[in-house]
């Protein structure tokens, strides 16, 4: 089974080799079933992010590079995932809040679904955050399940897994190449009857890394709350 893993990297020059390197080790010792590789998404960063994605696959075979012109976790995650043909793609977050000790079960569980998503909301999951998060978390949740009627508890989590047959229907009718990207995923996953599975995790709130580029979240919050009135509004396709 071939695996491809995108990370979509935004000024993360600060830690993404070091995280690389314990994605590389983690894949090598657990995944030794699968065939994997490596996408890291330049995503417009201004840092030495590009230099260090450069330097990391010059380094390791199983590392590959793409460059996105603009800002956007979306079109990042998107590039990474049209970078090859798999069997199954994955993307995380740069900064692996996720621990990696999540993955096998997260790609296991695609034995019987299309969709495998990382549950902060699980109640086996254990996280780590500031109230300020929580708070904002739990109030998308709400708005999520007013608003699309959604049974998913968790859509922003960024530890997802999908099989190459669901891919190819739904990459193409996402329309976010933004924050929303997966969450717009996961819900159109969800309005065509596909099985997700929803996995428990360990989560942390990473600490701010000096020239790190920090997310705002009242305005991530704000974009989040259009996307899914436009959602809403979408005809079912």
């Amino acid at each position: 089974m071939q695996l491809l893993i995108a990370i979509p990297a935004y000024n993360e020059a600060a830690l993404l080799a070091r995280n690389v390197e314990r994605l590389l080790a983690f894949c090598q010792e657990q995944l030794q079933d699968w065939q994997w590789q490596i996408v890291i998404v330049d995503n417009g960063s201004t840092d030495a992010t590009g230099a260090i994605a450069d330097s990391l696959a010059r380094r390791f075979p199983a590392v590959s590079v793409r460059r996105v012109a603009l800002p956007g976790k979306g079109g990042a995650i998107r590039a990474g995932w049209l970078a090859a043909t798999a069997d199954v793609y994955c993307f995380m977050d740069a900064d692996l809040a996720t621990e990696l000790e999540a993955l096998p079960r997260l790609l296991a569980s695609l034995g019987t679904a299309e969709l495998a998503i990382g549950s902060r909301a699980h109640l086996e999951s254990v996280v780590r955050r500031r109230f300020t998060r929580r708070y904002c978390s739990a109030g998308y949740r709400l708005l999520a399940r007013v608003l699309v009627q959604t049974r998913l508890q968790d859509l922003p989590c960024g530890f997802k897994a999908i099989t190459h047959r669901a891919c190819q229907v739904l990459l193409p009718i996402v329309e976010d190449n933004g924050w929303f990207f997966d969450s717009e995923l996961v819900l159109l996953a969800e309005r065509r009857g596909y099985q997700i599975a929803q996995i428990p995790v360990r989560w942390s709130e990473p600490r701010s890394a000096s020239g790190r580029h920090r997310l705002n979240i009242f305005s991530v919050s704000v974009q989040y709350a259009r996307q899914l009135w436009r959602m809403r509004r979408r005809p079912i396709t």
